[in-house]
Protein backbone atom coordinates (compact mmCIF):
# COMPACT_ATOMS: atom_id res chain seq x y z
CA UNK A 1 0.00 0.00 0.00
CA UNK A 2 1.28 3.44 -0.97
CA UNK A 3 0.63 6.13 1.57
CA UNK A 4 0.33 9.69 0.25
CA UNK A 5 0.76 12.86 2.25
CA UNK A 6 -1.43 15.59 0.78
CA UNK A 7 -1.22 18.27 3.39
CA UNK A 8 2.60 19.10 3.04
CA UNK A 9 3.64 18.82 -0.62
CA UNK A 10 6.80 20.97 -0.21
CA UNK A 11 8.19 18.63 2.47
CA UNK A 12 7.39 15.60 0.33
CA UNK A 13 9.40 17.01 -2.57
CA UNK A 14 12.33 17.86 -0.32
CA UNK A 15 12.53 14.24 0.88
CA UNK A 16 12.33 12.96 -2.70
CA UNK A 17 15.18 15.25 -3.79
CA UNK A 18 17.31 14.11 -0.82
CA UNK A 19 16.77 10.44 -1.67
CA UNK A 20 17.80 11.06 -5.28
CA UNK A 21 20.97 12.91 -4.21
CA UNK A 22 22.00 10.16 -1.78
CA UNK A 23 21.42 7.49 -4.41
CA UNK A 24 23.54 9.45 -6.87
CA UNK A 25 26.41 9.72 -4.34
CA UNK A 26 26.31 5.98 -3.61
CA UNK A 27 26.45 5.14 -7.33
CA UNK A 28 29.30 7.62 -7.90
CA UNK A 29 31.30 6.15 -5.00
CA UNK A 30 30.84 2.65 -6.36
CA UNK A 31 31.98 3.74 -9.81
CA UNK A 32 34.97 5.53 -8.30
CA UNK A 33 36.07 2.41 -6.44
CA UNK A 34 35.68 0.33 -9.58
CA UNK A 35 37.70 2.87 -11.53
CA UNK A 36 40.50 2.85 -8.98
CA UNK A 37 40.58 -0.95 -9.03
CA UNK A 38 40.82 -0.91 -12.83
CA UNK A 39 43.67 1.62 -12.71
CA UNK A 40 45.75 -0.31 -10.14
CA UNK A 41 49.05 -1.73 -11.34
CA UNK A 42 48.79 -5.51 -11.61
CA UNK A 43 52.58 -5.96 -11.48
CA UNK A 44 52.93 -4.60 -7.94
CA UNK A 45 52.75 -7.44 -5.45
CA UNK A 46 50.98 -6.54 -2.18
CA UNK A 47 53.19 -6.99 0.87
CA UNK A 48 51.89 -10.01 2.80
CA UNK A 49 51.73 -9.75 6.57
CA UNK A 50 53.91 -7.35 8.50
CA UNK A 51 57.10 -5.85 7.13
CA UNK A 52 60.24 -7.48 8.58
CA UNK A 53 61.49 -5.90 11.78
CA UNK A 54 64.25 -8.43 12.50
CA UNK A 55 65.83 -11.55 11.03
CA UNK A 56 63.05 -13.84 12.26
CA UNK A 57 60.31 -11.75 10.66
CA UNK A 58 62.30 -11.61 7.39
CA UNK A 59 62.27 -15.41 7.35
CA UNK A 60 58.53 -15.34 8.07
CA UNK A 61 58.10 -13.04 5.07
CA UNK A 62 59.95 -15.56 2.88
CA UNK A 63 57.57 -18.26 4.10
CA UNK A 64 54.56 -16.10 3.18
CA UNK A 65 56.07 -15.57 -0.27
CA UNK A 66 56.43 -19.39 -0.51
CA UNK A 67 60.20 -19.18 -1.00
CA UNK A 68 62.43 -22.03 0.17
CA UNK A 69 65.33 -20.80 2.29
CA UNK A 70 68.32 -22.09 4.25
CA UNK A 71 70.26 -20.41 7.08
CA UNK A 72 73.76 -21.97 7.29
CA UNK A 73 75.39 -22.25 10.72
CA UNK A 74 77.75 -19.33 10.15
CA UNK A 75 77.91 -15.93 11.83
CA UNK A 76 78.79 -13.08 9.49
CA UNK A 77 81.15 -10.50 10.95
CA UNK A 78 81.61 -7.04 9.43
CA UNK A 79 83.44 -4.12 11.01
CA UNK A 80 80.41 -1.78 10.95
CA UNK A 81 77.85 -4.28 12.25
CA UNK A 82 76.60 -3.82 15.81
CA UNK A 83 76.24 -7.60 16.07
CA UNK A 84 76.85 -10.70 13.99
CA UNK A 85 74.76 -11.00 10.85
CA UNK A 86 72.87 -13.92 9.34
CA UNK A 87 73.34 -15.47 5.91
CA UNK A 88 70.06 -16.51 4.25
CA UNK A 89 70.04 -18.53 1.04
CA UNK A 90 66.94 -18.72 -1.16
CA UNK A 91 66.99 -21.76 -3.42
CA UNK A 92 64.54 -20.83 -6.19
CA UNK A 93 65.13 -18.34 -7.63
CA UNK A 94 68.65 -18.61 -6.28
CA UNK A 95 69.84 -15.65 -4.21
CA UNK A 96 71.83 -14.91 -1.07
CA UNK A 97 71.04 -12.34 1.60
CA UNK A 98 72.90 -10.83 4.53
CA UNK A 99 70.77 -9.56 7.43
CA UNK A 100 71.95 -7.28 10.23
CA UNK A 101 69.92 -6.04 13.19
CA UNK A 102 70.58 -2.58 14.66
CA UNK A 103 69.72 -1.34 18.14
CA UNK A 104 67.24 1.21 16.82
CA UNK A 105 66.08 2.93 13.62
CA UNK A 106 68.24 6.00 14.30
CA UNK A 107 71.50 4.02 14.35
CA UNK A 108 70.43 2.21 11.18
CA UNK A 109 69.71 5.55 9.46
CA UNK A 110 73.16 6.84 10.46
CA UNK A 111 74.75 3.72 8.98
CA UNK A 112 72.88 4.11 5.67
CA UNK A 113 73.85 7.80 5.44
CA UNK A 114 77.52 6.98 6.08
CA UNK A 115 77.45 4.11 3.56
CA UNK A 116 75.94 6.36 0.88
CA UNK A 117 78.68 8.90 1.56
CA UNK A 118 81.36 6.24 0.99
CA UNK A 119 82.46 6.30 4.63
CA UNK A 120 81.80 2.60 5.34
CA UNK A 121 84.17 -0.16 4.22
CA UNK A 122 83.55 -3.90 4.15
CA UNK A 123 80.06 -3.70 2.63
CA UNK A 124 78.66 -6.74 0.80
CA UNK A 125 79.95 -6.69 -2.77
CA UNK A 126 77.68 -5.78 -5.72
CA UNK A 127 74.64 -5.70 -3.46
CA UNK A 128 71.29 -3.97 -3.09
CA UNK A 129 70.07 -3.08 0.39
CA UNK A 130 66.63 -2.45 1.81
CA UNK A 131 65.70 -1.49 5.36
CA UNK A 132 62.69 -2.02 7.57
CA UNK A 133 62.52 -0.73 11.14
CA UNK A 134 65.83 -1.82 12.75
CA UNK A 135 67.03 -4.35 10.15
CA UNK A 136 68.99 -3.96 6.91
CA UNK A 137 68.96 -6.79 4.39
CA UNK A 138 71.50 -6.98 1.55
CA UNK A 139 70.90 -8.95 -1.66
CA UNK A 140 74.35 -10.19 -2.64
CA UNK A 141 75.44 -10.13 -6.29
CA UNK A 142 72.24 -8.30 -7.23
CA UNK A 143 73.02 -8.24 -10.95
CA UNK A 144 72.88 -12.05 -10.99
CA UNK A 145 69.38 -12.12 -9.48
CA UNK A 146 67.18 -9.87 -11.68
CA UNK A 147 63.98 -11.76 -10.83
CA UNK A 148 64.60 -11.36 -7.10
CA UNK A 149 65.45 -7.68 -7.55
CA UNK A 150 62.16 -7.00 -9.34
CA UNK A 151 60.15 -8.87 -6.75
CA UNK A 152 61.62 -7.04 -3.79
CA UNK A 153 61.41 -3.68 -5.56
CA UNK A 154 57.68 -4.33 -5.90
CA UNK A 155 57.49 -5.08 -2.18
CA UNK A 156 59.74 -2.43 -0.67
CA UNK A 157 60.39 0.10 -3.44
CA UNK A 158 63.82 1.07 -4.76
CA UNK A 159 66.87 -0.05 -2.73
CA UNK A 160 68.20 2.45 -0.19
CA UNK A 161 71.79 1.48 -1.01
CA UNK A 162 73.71 -0.12 -3.89
CA UNK A 163 77.35 -1.25 -3.82
CA UNK A 164 79.86 -2.13 -6.54
CA UNK A 165 78.46 -3.15 -9.90
CA UNK A 166 74.93 -3.13 -8.47
CA UNK A 167 75.06 0.67 -8.79
CA UNK A 168 75.10 0.33 -12.58
CA UNK A 169 71.87 -1.67 -12.68
CA UNK A 170 69.76 0.74 -10.63
CA UNK A 171 68.80 2.66 -13.77
CA UNK A 172 68.09 -0.50 -15.74
CA UNK A 173 65.69 -1.77 -13.07
CA UNK A 174 63.79 1.50 -13.33
CA UNK A 175 63.70 1.53 -17.14
CA UNK A 176 62.84 -2.12 -17.75
CA UNK A 177 61.04 -4.75 -15.74
CA UNK A 178 62.98 -7.53 -17.44
CA UNK A 179 66.70 -8.32 -17.46
CA UNK A 180 68.56 -9.53 -20.50
CA UNK A 181 68.76 -13.25 -19.83
CA UNK A 182 71.76 -13.72 -22.10
CA UNK A 183 73.75 -11.15 -20.12
CA UNK A 184 72.73 -12.81 -16.86
CA UNK A 185 73.85 -16.19 -18.14
CA UNK A 186 77.25 -14.77 -19.13
CA UNK A 187 77.76 -13.22 -15.71
CA UNK A 188 76.87 -16.47 -13.94
CA UNK A 189 79.87 -18.25 -15.46
CA UNK A 190 83.18 -18.23 -13.55
CA UNK A 191 85.90 -15.98 -14.92
CA UNK A 192 88.27 -18.40 -16.61
CA UNK A 193 90.65 -15.85 -18.14
CA UNK A 194 91.81 -14.61 -14.74
CA UNK A 195 92.58 -16.38 -11.44
CA UNK A 196 89.55 -17.58 -9.48
CA UNK A 197 88.45 -16.05 -6.20
CA UNK A 198 89.73 -17.72 -3.05
CA UNK A 199 88.99 -17.86 0.66
CA UNK A 200 90.95 -18.79 3.77
CA UNK A 201 89.13 -20.67 6.49
CA UNK A 202 89.47 -22.21 9.91
CA UNK A 203 86.69 -23.77 11.95
CA UNK A 204 83.44 -21.96 11.10
CA UNK A 205 85.19 -18.77 9.99
CA UNK A 206 85.89 -18.02 6.32
CA UNK A 207 87.35 -14.85 4.82
CA UNK A 208 87.64 -13.75 1.20
CA UNK A 209 91.20 -13.02 0.11
CA UNK A 210 92.50 -10.33 -2.23
CA UNK A 211 94.03 -11.02 -5.65
CA UNK A 212 97.31 -9.24 -6.33
CA UNK A 213 99.74 -9.50 -9.24
CA UNK A 214 99.01 -12.30 -11.68
CA UNK A 215 99.68 -13.52 -15.21
CA UNK A 216 97.00 -15.99 -16.24
CA UNK A 217 96.14 -17.87 -19.44
CA UNK A 218 92.52 -18.82 -20.07
CA UNK A 219 90.80 -20.69 -22.90
CA UNK A 220 90.49 -17.50 -24.99
CA UNK A 221 93.05 -14.92 -23.85
CA UNK A 222 95.93 -14.43 -21.45
CA UNK A 223 95.86 -11.56 -18.96
CA UNK A 224 98.65 -10.05 -16.88
CA UNK A 225 97.96 -7.52 -14.11
CA UNK A 226 100.46 -5.80 -11.84
CA UNK A 227 99.37 -4.70 -8.37
CA UNK A 228 101.04 -2.02 -6.29
CA UNK A 229 101.95 -3.57 -2.94
CA UNK A 230 100.50 -6.67 -1.33
CA UNK A 231 96.74 -6.92 -1.90
CA UNK A 232 94.44 -8.33 0.77
CA UNK A 233 90.71 -8.55 1.29
CA UNK A 234 88.96 -6.60 4.03
CA UNK A 235 88.19 -9.35 6.54
CA UNK A 236 90.59 -10.81 9.09
CA UNK A 237 91.00 -14.54 9.81
CA UNK A 238 91.51 -15.35 13.50
CA UNK A 239 93.65 -18.38 14.38
CA UNK A 240 95.59 -19.73 17.34
CA UNK A 241 99.34 -19.95 17.15
CA UNK A 242 100.41 -23.16 15.43
CA UNK A 243 96.87 -23.84 14.17
CA UNK A 244 96.25 -25.28 10.72
CA UNK A 245 94.06 -23.35 8.29
CA UNK A 246 93.38 -23.61 4.57
CA UNK A 247 93.30 -21.57 1.39
CA UNK A 248 90.72 -22.89 -1.02
CA UNK A 249 90.13 -21.97 -4.67
CA UNK A 250 89.05 -23.69 -7.86
CA UNK A 251 92.64 -24.16 -9.04
CA UNK A 252 94.34 -27.07 -10.84
CA UNK A 253 96.30 -27.97 -7.71
CA UNK A 254 97.79 -31.02 -9.38
CA UNK A 255 99.81 -28.66 -11.62
CA UNK A 256 101.28 -26.62 -8.73
CA UNK A 257 105.04 -26.39 -9.20
CA UNK A 258 105.97 -23.67 -6.69
CA UNK A 259 104.38 -22.00 -3.68
CA UNK A 260 105.68 -19.26 -1.39
CA UNK A 261 103.90 -18.02 1.71
CA UNK A 262 105.22 -14.90 3.43
CA UNK A 263 103.93 -12.98 6.45
CA UNK A 264 104.66 -9.44 7.64
CA UNK A 265 103.71 -7.87 10.94
CA UNK A 266 101.18 -5.08 10.51
CA UNK A 267 103.36 -3.03 12.86
CA UNK A 268 106.02 -2.84 10.13
CA UNK A 269 103.65 -2.63 7.17
CA UNK A 270 102.12 0.53 5.75
CA UNK A 271 98.70 0.67 4.11
CA UNK A 272 99.09 2.59 0.85
CA UNK A 273 95.67 2.30 -0.79
CA UNK A 274 92.21 0.81 -0.34
CA UNK A 275 89.20 -0.04 -2.51
CA UNK A 276 85.68 -1.26 -1.96
CA UNK A 277 86.75 -4.84 -1.26
CA UNK A 278 90.56 -4.71 -1.07
CA UNK A 279 93.49 -3.06 0.69
CA UNK A 280 97.08 -2.54 -0.52
CA UNK A 281 100.09 -2.78 1.80
CA UNK A 282 103.81 -1.99 1.59
CA UNK A 283 105.99 -4.07 3.94
CA UNK A 284 109.14 -2.51 5.40
CA UNK A 285 111.04 -5.80 5.86
CA UNK A 286 111.45 -9.18 4.18
CA UNK A 287 108.90 -10.96 6.38
CA UNK A 288 108.95 -14.61 7.42
CA UNK A 289 108.04 -17.74 5.50
CA UNK A 290 105.20 -20.02 6.56
CA UNK A 291 104.94 -23.77 5.89
CA UNK A 292 102.34 -24.84 3.34
CA UNK A 293 101.36 -28.04 1.53
CA UNK A 294 98.61 -29.12 -0.85
CA UNK A 295 96.21 -31.66 0.62
CA UNK A 296 92.79 -32.81 -0.64
CA UNK A 297 92.44 -30.00 -3.17
CA UNK A 298 93.38 -27.16 -0.82
CA UNK A 299 96.50 -25.39 0.38
CA UNK A 300 97.06 -26.20 4.04
CA UNK A 301 98.95 -23.55 6.01
CA UNK A 302 100.24 -23.36 9.57
CA UNK A 303 100.11 -20.22 11.71
CA UNK A 304 103.72 -20.65 12.83
CA UNK A 305 103.88 -17.08 14.14
CA UNK A 306 104.04 -15.19 17.41
CA UNK A 307 100.72 -13.63 18.48
CA UNK A 308 99.87 -10.49 16.59
CA UNK A 309 98.35 -9.05 13.41
CA UNK A 310 99.88 -9.98 10.03
CA UNK A 311 99.68 -9.42 6.29
CA UNK A 312 100.03 -12.77 4.50
CA UNK A 313 100.78 -13.30 0.81
CA UNK A 314 100.49 -16.64 -0.98
CA UNK A 315 102.25 -16.88 -4.35
CA UNK A 316 101.43 -19.87 -6.53
CA UNK A 317 102.82 -21.08 -9.84
CA UNK A 318 100.49 -23.42 -11.69
CA UNK A 319 99.91 -24.53 -15.27
CA UNK A 320 97.61 -21.58 -16.18
CA UNK A 321 100.09 -19.07 -14.73
CA UNK A 322 101.09 -17.39 -11.48
CA UNK A 323 98.95 -15.55 -8.95
CA UNK A 324 99.36 -13.81 -5.59
CA UNK A 325 96.63 -14.03 -2.96
CA UNK A 326 96.69 -11.93 0.20
CA UNK A 327 94.77 -11.77 3.46
CA UNK A 328 94.84 -10.38 7.00
CA UNK A 329 95.67 -12.83 9.78
CA UNK A 330 95.33 -12.38 13.52
CA UNK A 331 97.29 -14.91 15.58
CA UNK A 332 96.12 -15.34 19.14
CA UNK A 333 97.99 -16.87 22.06
CA UNK A 334 100.41 -16.13 24.88
CA UNK A 335 103.05 -13.78 23.49
CA UNK A 336 105.40 -14.39 26.43
CA UNK A 337 105.88 -18.08 25.83
CA UNK A 338 107.18 -20.04 22.86
CA UNK A 339 107.64 -16.96 20.66
CA UNK A 340 109.28 -19.10 18.01
CA UNK A 341 106.02 -20.96 17.42
CA UNK A 342 105.01 -24.55 18.19
CA UNK A 343 107.78 -27.06 18.69
CA UNK A 344 108.04 -29.85 16.11
CA UNK A 345 106.57 -33.20 17.06
CA UNK A 346 109.01 -35.43 18.94
CA UNK A 347 109.46 -39.19 18.81
CA UNK A 348 107.37 -40.46 21.74
CA UNK A 349 109.67 -43.44 22.26
CA UNK A 350 107.02 -46.07 21.62
CA UNK A 351 105.11 -47.52 18.67
CA UNK A 352 102.03 -45.62 17.54
CA UNK A 353 99.09 -46.65 15.36
CA UNK A 354 96.31 -44.70 13.67
CA UNK A 355 92.86 -44.77 15.27
CA UNK A 356 89.60 -43.07 14.41
CA UNK A 357 89.21 -39.89 16.44
CA UNK A 358 86.05 -39.27 18.48
CA UNK A 359 83.97 -36.53 16.83
CA UNK A 360 82.53 -33.72 18.92
CA UNK A 361 80.91 -31.34 16.38
CA UNK A 362 80.42 -31.12 12.62
CA UNK A 363 79.30 -27.82 11.03
CA UNK A 364 78.76 -26.99 7.37
CA UNK A 365 80.35 -23.66 6.49
CA UNK A 366 79.34 -21.88 3.26
CA UNK A 367 81.93 -19.30 2.21
CA UNK A 368 81.13 -15.94 0.61
CA UNK A 369 82.52 -16.52 -2.87
CA UNK A 370 81.47 -17.17 -6.44
CA UNK A 371 80.98 -19.96 -7.10
CA UNK A 372 79.77 -20.86 -3.61
CA UNK A 373 82.34 -22.95 -1.75
CA UNK A 374 81.64 -25.45 1.01
CA UNK A 375 83.65 -26.36 4.09
CA UNK A 376 83.14 -28.83 6.90
CA UNK A 377 84.35 -27.62 10.31
CA UNK A 378 85.13 -30.59 12.55
CA UNK A 379 86.04 -30.64 16.21
CA UNK A 380 87.56 -33.98 17.13
CA UNK A 381 88.73 -35.37 20.45
CA UNK A 382 92.13 -36.38 21.83
CA UNK A 383 91.10 -39.02 24.38
CA UNK A 384 94.32 -38.99 26.43
CA UNK A 385 97.65 -37.28 26.86
CA UNK A 386 99.17 -39.85 24.49
CA UNK A 387 96.79 -39.13 21.60
CA UNK A 388 97.88 -36.82 18.78
CA UNK A 389 96.01 -35.61 15.71
CA UNK A 390 97.18 -37.57 12.65
CA UNK A 391 95.28 -36.14 9.69
CA UNK A 392 92.05 -36.23 7.67
CA UNK A 393 91.03 -38.22 4.60
CA UNK A 394 88.05 -37.12 2.50
CA UNK A 395 86.26 -38.24 -0.65
CA UNK A 396 82.96 -37.64 -2.45
CA UNK A 397 81.03 -40.71 -3.62
CA UNK A 398 77.76 -39.82 -5.35
CA UNK A 399 75.85 -37.67 -2.87
CA UNK A 400 77.90 -38.84 0.12
CA UNK A 401 80.84 -36.85 1.46
CA UNK A 402 82.99 -39.27 3.44
CA UNK A 403 85.50 -37.90 5.93
CA UNK A 404 87.80 -39.86 8.23
CA UNK A 405 89.59 -38.09 11.10
CA UNK A 406 92.59 -39.89 12.59
CA UNK A 407 94.61 -39.81 15.78
CA UNK A 408 97.93 -41.42 16.63
CA UNK A 409 97.71 -43.53 19.80
CA UNK A 410 100.04 -46.05 21.47
CA UNK A 411 99.97 -49.48 19.83
CA UNK A 412 98.03 -52.12 21.82
CA UNK A 413 101.30 -53.94 22.45
CA UNK A 414 102.82 -50.91 24.18
CA UNK A 415 102.35 -50.85 28.00
CA UNK A 416 102.10 -47.07 28.19
CA UNK A 417 100.47 -45.16 31.05
CA UNK A 418 98.71 -42.09 29.61
CA UNK A 419 97.30 -39.13 31.48
CA UNK A 420 93.50 -39.03 31.52
CA UNK A 421 93.29 -35.64 29.85
CA UNK A 422 90.66 -35.20 27.16
CA UNK A 423 91.52 -32.53 24.60
CA UNK A 424 89.98 -31.32 21.36
CA UNK A 425 91.25 -29.98 18.05
CA UNK A 426 89.48 -28.00 15.32
CA UNK A 427 90.05 -28.62 11.61
CA UNK A 428 88.41 -27.51 8.37
CA UNK A 429 87.90 -29.67 5.28
CA UNK A 430 87.41 -27.71 2.05
CA UNK A 431 84.90 -29.44 -0.23
CA UNK A 432 85.14 -27.00 -3.15
CA UNK A 433 82.13 -26.01 -5.26
CA UNK A 434 81.63 -28.89 -7.71
CA UNK A 435 78.17 -29.88 -6.55
CA UNK A 436 74.86 -30.21 -8.42
CA UNK A 437 72.49 -27.36 -7.58
CA UNK A 438 69.39 -28.49 -5.71
CA UNK A 439 70.90 -31.85 -4.73
CA UNK A 440 71.16 -32.84 -1.07
CA UNK A 441 74.54 -34.12 0.08
CA UNK A 442 75.18 -36.11 3.24
CA UNK A 443 78.34 -35.66 5.30
CA UNK A 444 79.57 -38.88 6.91
CA UNK A 445 82.38 -38.49 9.45
CA UNK A 446 84.13 -41.59 10.77
CA UNK A 447 81.32 -43.78 9.48
CA UNK A 448 78.46 -41.80 11.03
CA UNK A 449 76.06 -39.44 9.27
CA UNK A 450 76.64 -36.06 10.93
CA UNK A 451 75.31 -33.30 8.63
CA UNK A 452 73.69 -32.56 5.27
CA UNK A 453 73.25 -29.60 2.92
CA UNK A 454 71.46 -28.75 -0.31
CA UNK A 455 73.89 -27.42 -2.96
CA UNK A 456 73.11 -23.92 -4.19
Amino acid sequence: MIKLSIGRPATQWRWAILVVVLATLVIAAACGNSSREDQSTPDVEPLPGATPTDTASFLSLLDELELDWVVPEIALQRDWAEQGGSLVQITDPRSEWELYDFTDAASLDRFIDAARAGEVADLPVDAFAWTSDDVVFFLRAAEQSPETVQRFVSLFGEPVLATGSAVSIVDSTEQSGEADSSETDDRSEPRTDSPPDAVVAVGTEAVRVGIGTYCWTGPEVGICADAVGRITGLGTLHVSRGELFVLQAELPWETLSQSYVSAWSQDTTKEIEAGEDWRAWSPEDSGVELPAAVSSGQLQLTADLAPGAYIVEVRLLLEPGDVSYGFLLNVEGDAETNDSGPEPAKDPGYEQVRAAAPIETVIINIAESFPVQYFVAIQSGLPSGCAAFAGIDSSVVGTEIRIDVWNLVPAPSEPIACTAIYGTIDNTVALGSDFDSGTEYTVIVNGEERAAFVAQ
